[in-house]
């Protein structure tokens, strides 16, 4: 048994103070992360047309695993090389997270958007709600919680009026 209550989603938007990207700086990180993709498979293609099919075959693999690798990275932390070079971050809308699995899935989908990390705060940073202090509030659990925090000799300080306002004495 818990004396926690039931776990739900934070009552604070992830995406709060984040500024979303420019249309400039997404197009410079796409064109980072696809010219090495796309050199693979021109050159690939010039190779299978000129009868060179082993170089054809093998610089469209190369092609297909690094488009495979950007995805990946995109999936795990919303950053690419374009991203990481331009100062982006894509991330779930609904959870200001990485997409993970369905990276691809969220991207057809329109559920993802990407977020200029210069400009704004990182959606990955923690974003805090404000939490009201207990001798504000008047919890007596919150004050039992700071007595308890106290007993080992009165290290945590909370009878000092810079730090409890209802603790002046005269």
């Amino acid at each position: 048994m818990t004396t926690q209550g039931s776990l739900r989603l934070a009552d604070v938007d992830p995406l709060v103070l984040t500024a979303r990207a420019r249309g400039g700086q997404i197009a410079g990180a796409l064109l980072i992360d696809l010219a090495l993709p796309l050199a693979g498979i021109i050159g690939g293609v010039a190779a299978l047309i000129t009868g060179s099919t082993g170089r054809g075959v093998a610089l469209l693999l190369l092609a297909v695993a690094l488009l495979a690798v950007t995805t990946a990275q995109i999936a795990h932390s919303g950053r690419a090389l374009g991203g990481l070079a331009v100062g982006l971050r894509t991330v779930k809308t609904a959870t200001g997270a990485a997409a993970g699995r369905d990276v691809l899935p969220s991207l057809f989908r329109g559920a993802l958007q990407t977020f200029d990390l210069r400009r704004g705060r990182d959606p990955f940073a923690p974003a805090l709600a404000p939490m009201p202090f207990p001798w504000h509030a008047g919890s007596a659990i919150g004050i039992a919680v700071l007595d308890a925090l106290a007993a080992d000799g009165g290290t945590a300080n909370h009878g000092s009026p810079a730090v409890n306002p209802s603790a002046q004495r005269d």
